[in-house]
């Protein structure tokens, strides 16, 4: 009886540890996609009415905050 118990309690944590690595793993991943950053950067910028980026009035807006 007492070696089930260790047997369990054993593989209870080789399969909690295994999970908690996994989790890590795919916040790391989140993180780490700079082709996701940069559409989220261009999504930002866009007028919603012309549903694109205009980038002259950017340019203005940059030049006049630089000035």
């Amino acid at each position: 009886m007492r070696h089930f118990f260790v047997y369990a309690l054993s593989a209870l944590l080789f399969f909690s540890c295994n999970t908690d690595s996994r989790n890590e793993n795919e916040e790391k991943d989140a993180y780490d996609n700079p082709m996701a950053r940069q559409l989220l950067e261009e999504e930002k910028m866009k007028d919603p009415a012309l549903g694109f980026v205009p980038y002259e009035r950017l340019y203005n807006a940059i030049t006049y905050t630089e000035a």
